[in-house]
């Protein structure tokens, strides 16, 4: 993942690709780092992501916020 991040920073050792995601299977979650300053959470477990989302919340980008916490309030 760093060698990823390391290409947007033009810094060596690097791997010049935007498409590297990072697999959990156990816990069923899919990181993909778009930049320097963002990483994509991705998991079919709503539990898991609310989580994150709490635990985060002051990381998150305002862009997404009001769709995030629309999502999250939600009881399903």
């Amino acid at each position: 993942m760093w060698l990823c991040i390391a290409s947007e920073m033009m810094i060596e050792p690097a791997f010049h690709s935007t498409k590297a995601y990072l697999v959990d299977a156990r816990n069923g979650l899919i990181l993909h780092a778009y930049d320097d300053r963002g990483l994509d959470v991705v998991s079919l477990n709503k539990s898991q992501l609310s989580e994150l989302f709490i635990k985060f919340n002051k990381w998150l980008l305002e862009y997404d916020l009001a769709r995030m916490n629309a999502m999250f309030a939600s009881d399903d």
